[in-house]
């Protein structure tokens, strides 16, 4: 039986020039990094945790995936991150949308 699951999003990859436009950044108390995608996949509960399971998300960065660049959800909190993602990218939708119209009309 298959107990990891491995999933990858990816919006850049690698060093060329071509693909250098596609990424975002990924940023932190002592550095920052081009980001790429994630990989995604599920881990057991940590010793001494109350946490019984979580989703570990790795970076991608320009040199592939960064096992030193990684977060954890618990199991219990991914609908809630999920729908969090989904309102906030809503929100920017709709920004980007009201600047095009505005663009268009005032332009």
């Amino acid at each position: 039986m298959n107990t990891k699951m491995y999933k990858e999003v990816k919006w850049a990859e690698g060093k060329k020039k071509s693909e250098q436009p596609k990424y975002t950044w990924w940023s932190g108390s002592k550095e920052s990094a081009r980001l790429g995608g994630f990989t995604i996949t599920n881990i057991g509960k940590y010793n001494e945790s109350e946490v019984d399971g979580s989703v570990k998300v790795t970076a991608h960065t320009s040199h592939g995936e960064s096992y030193w660049k990684n977060f954890d959800i618990p199991l219990d909190k991914i609908d809630e991150f999920c729908h969090a993602l989904r309102e906030v990218r809503d929100f920017a939708v709709g920004l980007k949308k009201s600047e095009e119209h505005l663009k268009e009309h005032n332009g």
